[in-house]
């Protein structure tokens, strides 16, 4: 019997209370002696997110080093879920090796393995570079950047929208 019947009957026989007292009596009832009452509509756990694409991409972009060992086992999980994932993967971390100064290997090597690569978009990216190689040769010979530079002039144009 739920607390609900139990307070139609008492209605019928003439009990003249509230049935949320009557509720609130059953569950401290069943509290003390260490039962509780199933809820039927009860606020559940949340379930766990699925991390989104742009925390995907920021786990992947991330240095190995700097990964932390949730974001690794979902890095993990994903190389191990689907082959075609993994094949575009790969060359996108030599990439990022090759740009950040971790590989052995040379741009044109990567731009031959790239244009040559079954991912369509891996495709077109490196026939992206192929078509300004000289700023892509510079970016990783030199050891200079205009970060700085170009981070000065977003937080300007920020200031000059919001006026």
């Amino acid at each position: 019997m739920n607390a609900a019947e139990l307070h139609r009957e008492l209605s019928a026989g003439g009990c003249v209370g509230s049935y949320g007292s009557l509720r609130r009596y059953v569950a401290k009832h069943l509290a003390a002696n260490g039962r509780s009452r199933p809820q039927l509509n009860g606020i559940r756990a949340p379930s766990r997110r699925l991390p989104s694409a742009k925390q995907l991409s920021f786990d992947w972009v991330r240095r190995p080093e700097d990964h932390r060992p949730e974001a690794q086992s979902r890095i993990d999980a994903i190389h191990a879920q689907s082959v075609e994932l993994a094949t575009a993967l790969n060359p996108a971390d030599e990439f990022v090796n090759l740009i950040r100064g971790r590989s052995t290997g040379t741009l044109a090597d990567w731009l031959t393995s790239g244009e040559k690569s079954p991912c369509r978009e891996l495709r077109s990216f490196a026939e992206g570079i192929r078509r300004d190689e000289a700023a892509v040769r510079a970016v990783i010979a030199e050891r200079w950047s205009n970060g700085p530079v170009e981070g000065h002039v977003n937080r300007l144009k920020t200031i000059k929208r919001s006026m």
